[in-house]
């Protein structure tokens, strides 16, 4: 008899240790419902994280743009025709060659060695200017300013030093040569400075 007791209180024990066992297991589906926000919570930074970078992208592509392109298209300042030449006008010419000497002849000295300068000189302007005949046109101001013209090329051209007079700097020889010669013409305007002809020897 004591050994059944001693049985059934084994059994009562076992049972009552499967329940808390049991207890202590959670549920399929409990384990299952833990795990879902897990996931969820994973994809959810994931598509986040990839709509960030997304957003980087695109803004980072925006500034690098406008960068290239500092203004819109539609925020673009308008070129005044003052500051920048319009090569697509026809100008009328005038050469500022004399009748001793079509070229300019220069002789630059520099470290000791000695180089030439040859260049012929034609001033373009606008053909309204052209319509103006006789006295006080602006044709006629040209020729009778031909010497001082003459002279300012000389006194631009020789103030300069070799590399500043190579071809590559043409262009700010130009604009300093229109800038010292429109400041004594009164009867109008140079528009272009043109060389026919450049050489450096």
């Amino acid at each position: 008899m004591a050994e059944e007791k001693g049985k059934g209180a084994d059994k009562k024990d076992d049972k009552a240790k499967g329940k808390d066992a049991e207890a202590e297991e959670p549920a399929e589906g409990e384990g299952e419902k833990k795990k879902k926000p897990h996931v969820f919570k994973i994809v959810l930074f994931s598509s986040l994280a990839i709509l960030l970078i997304g957003v980087v992208i695109v803004v980072a592509s925006r500034v690098a743009s406008n960068q290239n392109d500092p203004y819109s298209h539609e925020d673009k300042p308008e070129k005044k025709e003052d500051e920048h030449k319009n090569k697509s006008i026809l100008l009328e010419t005038f050469d500022l060659g004399s009748k001793n000497a079509s070229n300019f002849k220069l002789v630059i000295s520099q470290g000791g060695e000695q180089h030439n300068v040859l260049c012929s000189i034609q001033l373009g302007y606008s053909a309204e200017y052209a319509k103006e005949k006789g006295e006080g046109s602006f044709s006629e101001e040209l020729d009778k300013r031909k010497p001082q013209l003459r002279e300012i090329v000389y006194r631009v051209l020789g103030s300069k030093k070799l590399e500043d007079l190579q071809y590559s700097n043409l262009t700010n020889i130009e604009e300093e040569l229109e800038l010292r010669m429109n400041e004594i013409l009164e009867h109008g305007k140079i528009a272009d400075i043109m060389f026919e002809e450049y050489i450096i020897q």
